[in-house]
């Protein structure tokens, strides 16, 4: 039999399975008693993406059904960490069963695999949601622009950093503030012209995110004092 301080070594070597229990026992939780029930079943990647089935009988309505989920969801939301609930949750009715798989190819070279995975998540994904009949369309392989930032652990150990003050760092100054109009109401009486101000916004390039400001130490200025005389 295990013991209490075995248990809490199991969770603090397995960060992304601690995470899970964290996830999955209160909505599971909260689940339990649904009218209709058969039975759940969960799985996890090491993405940190956890997706739960939910199985009823066939007379239970599915709309409904998607609505009593949605509702125990929402009661088990304070028990969950704050990125998952950041992040959102959603609820879908659909068969696992899959109908047809399409392929998207492009002659033009210019046009790689992340181009057509994207141009997939904006133009067709969501037409073939729209087909009569159809529960849900997805793009498989997830090749998404995004940006991988590295860490160094000895030298965030020297300067005291952690990752969630890396990650709130980014999340700071990698966003689009709004800036206004420069000549905007209310204005001087004869303002003929009506200036936007634009702003960089979200941060594009990999030298960009380089310098992303993570900690600031402002330093005290000195006074040199004479001896008395």
């Amino acid at each position: 039999m295990s013991t209490a301080p075995e248990i809490r070594n199991v969770f603090i070597r397995r960060p992304i399975f601690s995470g899970v229990i964290s996830i999955v026992i209160p909505i599971e939780q909260q689940l339990s008693g649904l009218d209709g029930l058969l039975y759940f079943k969960s799985s996890n990647s090491s993405a940190g993406v956890m997706n739960l089935s939910v199985y009823f009988d066939v007379t239970r309505n599915p709309d409904l059904a998607a609505v009593d989920v949605q509702n125990q969801i929402a009661l088990a939301e304070p028990q969950l960490p704050q990125e998952v609930v950041r992040n959102g949750i959603t609820v879908q009715k659909r068969q696992t069963s899959i109908l047809v798989v399409g392929a998207l190819t492009a002659d033009d070279p210019r046009y790689d695999a992340e181009y057509l995975s994207n141009y997939s998540k904006i133009y067709v994904q969501d037409e073939l949601k729209r087909l009569p009949g159809v529960g849900d369309a997805q793009t498989v392989g997830q090749l998404e622009f995004s940006m991988l930032l590295s860490l160094d652990p000895d030298r965030m150990a020297q300067l005291g950093l952690t990752v969630s003050d890396v990650a709130g760092a980014v999340q700071e100054q990698n966003a689009t503030n709004p800036a206004g109009r420069i000549g905007r109401e209310p204005s001087p009486p004869g303002t003929q012209l009506t200036i936007p101000v634009v702003t960089a916004g979200r941060l594009t390039d990999p030298a960009d995110f380089g310098r992303i400001i993570v900690r600031r130490r402002r330093l005290k200025s000195l006074t040199a004092l004479s001896p008395l005389s």
